[in-house]
């Protein structure tokens, strides 16, 4: 039997896939270069006021918090991106999840009301097949109501756009996966809708329809701390892109506001690291982040998108400040 996308959200194993080791990485990356420029303030002010600021006659670029001069607008446009390439397709990724599962949940929903306003008949236990649950009989007269549940869920469930990518299950295999072995046995077995196969059937549809909301919720979360990761991301790379590289040739306050700049970065950056660990460790609504993660970015490049890109951005503001401390050394 085909898979069901669904039931492997929650039938994933966890794989740990080295994330102990890589978070340790991590802190190990996050213990950056750190200065003890407070001191400089005040001569920094100084040499601010008695020097030109960066930027002007200097290849054309500041050191401040600004964005790219004409010029270099393309060129730090794909410094940026390169940055953040990982969250942007996991955004993508996730965008996409989200609007399949809300067309589930609204199919789930429709079914539900379909079965919900079709007559039922009672049991005739005189034919010889029945269950304990009542839900078995068989009637001679009325051969066409399983067949109008059938129609209804191929017409609802099976019909959102996605199910032959996502599923690819047949009606009887749907129907195991998603309203368990003894609705699916009970089907085949049976051509007549009794109350309690009625009432299997739209209370199982109804359970489908408020579990895809739960994940709908899950999915948006994890797209809010998409959202505030590159947009952090973003911020950071672009402050890597704003300059010329030439430190030598830059006076000395400029340089002390240029690495106090990119320190702030570097602790943004690091915080959004640290809440996206404190996700995983706590979890989401009952979901193992891990197993989500290796399910929905289970064909990208990798299952954590906001350590990868996070990790390689706080690699290059350390680089980047070191260059500028460098600067700073030989101006004394």
């Amino acid at each position: 039997m085909i898979a069901s996308r669904w039931s492997r959200i929650f039938g994933l194993c966890v794989v740990a896939l080295g994330t102990a080791l890589f978070w340790t990485g991590v802190g190990v990356s996050s213990l950056h270069l750190r200065l003890p420029v407070a001191h400089l303030v005040e001569v920094s002010r100084v040499a601010a006021e008695t020097t030109q600021p960066l930027g002007g006659a200097v290849a054309g670029h500041s050191l401040s918090h600004r964005g790219p001069t004409t010029p270099t607008t393309v060129g730090a446009g794909c410094v940026v991106a390169g940055y953040t390439r990982h969250v942007a397709d996991a955004i993508e990724t996730v965008r996409t999840e989200r609007c399949r599962t809300l067309c589930e949940h609204g199919a789930f929903k429709r079914f539900a009301g379909r079965v919900a306003d079709l007559e039922t008949h009672r049991s005739q236990l005189s034919t010889g097949l029945s269950t304990n649950t009542g839900m078995l009989a068989r009637s001679p007269t009325c051969d066409s109501q399983l067949e109008t549940v059938r129609r209804a869920y191929r017409e609802t469930v099976m019909a959102v756009p996605h199910y032959d990518d996502d599923y690819g299950d047949d009606f009887e295999e749907s129907l195991r996966v998603e309203f368990g072995e003894e609705v699916a046995c009970g089907f085949e077995a049976t051509d007549t809708l009794t109350p309690q196969f009625k009432r299997l059937f739209v209370r199982g549809a109804l359970l489908a329809a408020d579990m895809r909301r739960s994940y709908v919720r899950t999915l948006e979360r994890e797209l809010d701390a998409l959202d505030s990761a590159r947009e952090a991301f973003e911020a950071a790379a672009t402050a890597l892109a704003d300059h010329d590289g030439e430190y030598h040739r830059h006076p000395f306050g400029p340089l002390v506001a240029r690495y106090e700049f990119l320190d702030a970065h570097a602790r943004t950056c690091e915080r959004v690291l640290y809440d996206r660990q404190r996700q995983r460790t706590n979890g989401w609504s009952g979901y193992d982040l891990d197993e989500l993660h290796e399910y929905l970015y289970l064909d990208a490049a990798t299952n954590y998108p906001i350590l990868a890109d996070g990790t390689s951005l706080l690699a290059a503001l350390d680089e980047e400040r070191r260059a500028v401390h460098r600067a700073l050394v030989r101006r004394f």
